[in-house]
């Protein structure tokens, strides 16, 4: 059809095409590839290559591992025998909680009885438990926060 229109280029590209294509083939024939592939050699290259990946890499990894793993079981057995040794110092002098914390009621801060924050019940004095402050999230605050401060 090109040649019809004018252009009289295309048997100088088909030329060029089969000169391409002549020159592949003797390349090729040059190369001399075997066409038959031998898969017991291909199985034994890749054996070989596991091989010596696996004694490169694999192998320092699992022992660092181990190495690893021995280290912290040591720590634990470590820690165990400090937390028998202060358990057995604790029961042995009878130390307890007491000579280090107070055990008296909390004081209430004031004595007028208006602040509920204060601790106690109305009046002054003492109060059994300590301040405590919850946060409620409130995500619908307008009807949320009617009903917790009625609670409260």
């Amino acid at each position: 059809m090109d040649a019809a229109r004018g252009g009289g280029h295309s048997s100088a590209a088909a030329s060029f095409a089969a000169g391409i294509a002549e020159e592949a083939a003797r390349l090729w024939s040059e190369l001399q590839l075997p066409v038959r592939v031998d898969w017991a050699a291909v199985a034994a290259q890749c054996a070989s290559l596991w091989a010596h990946a696996r004694a490169l890499l694999l192998v320092p990894a699992v022992r660092l591992l181990v190495f690893l793993s021995l280290a912290m079981t040591v720590m634990i057995l470590v820690e165990k025998l400090f937390v028998c040794a202060v358990c057995l110092v604790v029961r042995a002098f009878r130390l307890g909680p007491h000579r280090r914390y107070r055990w008296e009621p909390i004081i209430a801060g004031s004595a007028d009885g208006g602040d509920e924050e204060s601790g106690g019940h109305g009046g002054g004095g003492e109060a059994k438990y300590p301040v405590v402050l919850v946060q409620i999230p409130m995500y619908n605050e307008r009807e949320v926060s009617g009903r917790s401060m009625s609670v409260s």
